[in-house]
């Protein structure tokens, strides 16, 4: 839509999962924990912190409505090739390449309902 239609589209956009794919924060750090493997592990810091909401959200709405874009993978999914990429990086592979991958994979896979 940049490209066809110009400056109107040049603005913030969030692009996540389903609402009904919505997760806590600790759910997601445990997905992505398990999907690290090799002993990973984390702990709550039990110091003072600054308010931080359990539950955060993108409001996809405006790439719904805007750009008619709905996801195409699950949470876990998503968060499995989050830590791919990560992994990826850490031993020097082509990002290029796995990043290009990913996109192919995305773009291959069916709208979810």
């Amino acid at each position: 839509k940049l490209y066809a239609e110009g400056i109107s589209f040049a603005s913030g956009w969030n692009f996540g999962p389903h609402d009904a794919d919505t997760r806590s924060v600790s759910w997601v750090v445990e997905r992505l924990t398990a999907a690290w493997g090799d002993g990973a592990s984390w702990k709550l810091d039990g110091d003072p912190q600054p308010h931080e909401a359990s539950l955060l959200k993108l409001d996809c709405s405006k790439a719904h409505t805007l750009l008619n874009w709905h996801p195409r993978w699950m949470l876990t999914h998503a968060l499995e090739k989050i830590v791919e990429w990560h992994k990826a990086a850490l031993t020097g592979k082509s990002l290029r390449a796995v990043t290009l991958a990913q996109i192919d994979e995305y773009q291959d896979a069916p709208l979810l309902a």
